[in-house]
């Protein structure tokens, strides 16, 4: 049970009104903290596109309703996608996705999934190679929906994670933004070899 004096507070006749007010918005509330963090991350991701030079060969799309994280399936987040990509074919893109865990990632990752005969294709191995001295949990060389990934301690339906968007969501999703955007400005080049090597 909560701390008894904090909830005779509440049941005061003055305090009551206002605490089941709070109480009825607080779904609301929590949902305007985890949209204030994905739009934080899009538009770190726009920035980028100007300030870093990528949109010569990215473009930034949005697949995220945390009212419904279930809606696009697998992994929805902000992502960078190249411009020479068709909506047919297995495509590469780099961006912070909510996992299946309730936690948030990001690296990259294809838009379906892998044959196995396409595991061994040059430059997917070689892309692969080069992000290994990046530090990353749970990850296998062989994933067939991966090329690389880390998975944080963040859950954007924690307490902790929604008071830290309350206080500063711009500063969580500027740290996890620069990790996504520090790969695709070091392997953005090898990232479109490999998509042109897997279409």
């Amino acid at each position: 049970m909560r701390d008894q004096e904090f909830v005779e507070m509440l049941a005061k006749r003055e305090n009551f009104g206002c605490a089941m007010e709070v109480s009825r918005a607080i779904e609301d509330v929590k949902l305007y903290l985890q949209q204030k963090f994905w739009k934080h991350v899009k538009s770190e991701f726009d920035k980028s596109l100007d300030d870093k030079g990528l949109g010569k060969q990215w473009k930034v799309e949005e697949s995220i309703r945390p009212d419904n994280y279930d809606d696009y399936g697998n992994e929805p987040g902000i992502y960078f996608v190249s411009k020479q990509h068709k909506d047919t074919s297995n495509y590469i893109q780099c961006g912070v996705w909510y996992m299946n865990s309730r936690k948030i990632g990001y690296g990259i990752c294809f838009s379906q999934r892998l044959s196995e005969g396409q595991f061994s294709i040059a430059s997917l191995i070689d892309l692969r190679q080069k992000l290994k001295c990046k530090s990353a949990r749970n990850f296998k060389d062989t994933d067939d929906w991966y090329v690389w990934k880390n998975v944080t301690d963040n859950d954007p339906m924690s307490d902790e994670f929604l008071y830290h968007a309350a206080t500063d969501a711009q500063d969580i999703a500027k740290q996890l933004s620069e990790e996504a955007i520090e790969i695709i400005e070091e392997h953005g080049d090898q990232m479109l070899k490999v998509e042109n090597d897997i279409s």
